[in-house]
């Protein structure tokens, strides 16, 4: 399980599954990889997927997601270890981690 293994150098890690008509998606990112808050609500507004559900470490602070048909919701978390994200839908679309990646903040 991509849950229960240690990050590798590069700070992230992911997972996919398939199950019962759908398959999910899932990444784990480092706590010292923070994203860009901008980006990251940007990215999760234009997915068109039956679920995603998110918690984010961003420059502003970590922000928990849920985003269900085309409702998407956004709490305030006071901190979390790690960010992560898991995408349901009938397809995984290959260019969703390059734009996932593209949320990092830069060094």
């Amino acid at each position: 399980m991509a849950a229960d293994r240690v990050l590798p150098d590069c700070g992230y890690i992911g997972a996919i599954n398939s199950t019962d008509g759908f398959e999910s998606v899932g990444w784990r990112f480092s706590a010292a990889k923070p994203f860009d808050y901008s980006k990251v609500f940007h990215f999760l507004k234009q997915l068109q997927v039956d679920r995603a559900k998110a918690v984010f470490i961003t420059e502003r602070g970590v922000y928990g997601y849920n985003l269900a048909g085309s409702t998407l919701s956004e709490i305030e978390i006071d901190d979390c270890a790690e960010s992560r994200i898991e995408i349901i839908a009938e397809h995984i679309e290959a260019e969703w981690e390059t734009a996932l990646l593209s949320c990092l903040l830069s060094d």
